[in-house]
């Protein structure tokens, strides 16, 4: 049984070089770095096949689903709450396309108790923060589909969406509101696998 499986994402518009795939890669090529029987797996910025590959991760009923991705807002680990069911118009995909969906005002929340979890990284000194809004783009379409599924099939596993902030001294950091060492990002999803994993 896999107990953990942590995504991160490829390029999208705007941002050739992901801070999310450095940070799975990263953790992928480390050794112990996550709890035993976890899988990293990197998906496209697509709203045509990110769905059927997050459905693909959660068929092998891992314990956790741990989603990171990059947004140029966040200054610390954050924690994702929920998502909604709006996609921005304006904003393509990596194959250029945009998500069009009628209204849908409902709202995922996951099962995970993200105060307690805040708290054990804050206790690792590193600063994490708690967001109930996951944007209107790829980052809270996976969520959704995520948490959707997860609903429909009466699933036991968890998920969590993290943002993360750019990696300091890449070019991402330049025009972002935060940036963090890819150590430290590093070591803050491993904590929340670690966590995870426990139940």
């Amino acid at each position: 049984m896999t107990h953990v499986v942590i995504t991160g994402f490829r390029a999208f518009p705007g941002v050739p070089d992901n801070p999310s795939q450095h940070l799975v890669e990263y953790l992928a090529r480390t050794p112990g770095a996550l709890p035993d029987n976890s899988a990293c797996e990197l998906l496209d910025v697509e709203y045509g096949t990110v769905g059927e590959a997050v459905e693909r991760l959660l068929d092998g009923k891992p314990r956790a689903l741990v989603m990171t991705g990059y947004s140029r807002h966040a200054t610390a680990i954050t924690l994702e709450s929920c998502a909604h069911g709006h996609c921005a118009t304006d904003q393509p995909d990596a194959a250029g396309h945009v998500h069009v969906v009628a209204n849908d005002e409902r709202v995922r929340e996951t099962d995970i108790d993200l105060t307690a979890l805040a708290q054990v990284l804050e206790g690792e000194g590193i600063a994490a923060r708690l967001s109930r809004d996951a944007g209107a783009y790829v980052c809270n379409y996976t969520y959704r589909r995520a948490l959707d599924c997860i609903a429909e099939r009466n699933g036991e596993t968890s998920a969590l969406f993290v943002h993360i902030p750019a990696i300091e001294g890449s070019d991402a950091a330049r025009e972002s509101e935060g940036a963090l060492s890819l150590d430290l990002m590093a070591r803050a999803i491993a904590i929340i696998a670690r966590e995870l994993a426990r139940g």
